[in-house]
C-alpha cells in the first residue's frame, strides 16, 4: 500500500489552510495529474474527504492566529549526533515572533494505516521514534528548543488526530 501512501500524501500536500481549500477542486486537479490505479485513487480520496470532514482534522489544517510559516512535504538532511537523518516533513506549522525568529512549531505526520479509531492511541506507539528524531531535527534547524515543538499524528482512514505528549518521547 505504498502506493496509497504517496497518493494520500500528494492530496494532503495540496491543502495549504483548510478553510482556503476547495475539496472537489483540489481532487479533480489531483486526479488529472496522477497515474495510479482506480483502487489507489478511489482509496487516496476516501481518506482525504474522511479527514478533511473530520473536525480534530479541521481545526490542525486551518490557519492560525498570528505571524506562521506553512511547510508542505520539506525534506531535510541533518546529523544528530552521529547519526546522519534524512527525512520529510509532511506539515509543519512554524509560529514567528515580531523580530521574525522562530518561537515554535507543529509538526504533522499523516499516517494512512487502516486502523480503527478505537486503536490510535496503540498504533501511534510505532511512531514515537520516528516522530523524535523529526522534533530533534526541525529543534536543530529552527533553533528552538525541542520542547517548544508539538508532533502530532493525523491517521487518514479514521479522520482522527493523536497529539504525541512529551512524555511519550524517550531520550537517550
Amino acid at each position: 500500500w505504498r502506493d496509497l501512501g504517496l497518493a494520500v500524501h500528494a492530496l494532503m500536500q495540496r491543502v495549504s489552510w483548510v478553510e482556503e481549500t476547495d475539496v472537489e477542486r483540489t481532487i479533480a486537479e489531483w486526479e488529472g495529474a496522477v497515474t495510479y490505479e482506480a483502487e489507489v485513487r478511489a482509496r487516496a480520496i476516501e481518506h482525504f474527504t474522511r479527514a478533511l470532514a473530520s473536525p480534530g482534522v479541521r481545526a490542525l489544517l486551518s490557519k492560525p492566529e498570528g505571524a506562521v510559516q506553512l511547510w508542505r512535504e520539506r525534506s531535510f538532511d541533518i546529523v544528530l549526533g552521529t547519526r546522519w537523518v534524512t527525512g520529510t516533513f509532511d506539515r509543519v506549522v512554524v509560529r514567528y515572533n515580531d523580530e521574525e525568529r522562530a518561537l515554535s512549531a507543529c509538526i504533522y505526520d499523516f499516517k494512512t494505516d487502516d486502523v480503527p479509531a478505537h486503536s490510535v492511541q496503540q498504533q501511534a506507539t510505532l511512531y514515537h521514534s520516528q516522530l523524535s528524531l523529526y522534533r530533534e531535527a526541525l529543534s536543530r534547524l529552527l533553533h528552538i528548543p525541542v520542547a517548544a515543538i508539538r508532533a502530532v499524528l493525523i491517521f487518514t482512514a479514521p479522520g482522527t488526530v493523536h497529539e504525541l505528549a512529551l512524555s511519550d518521547f524517550v531520550t537517550e
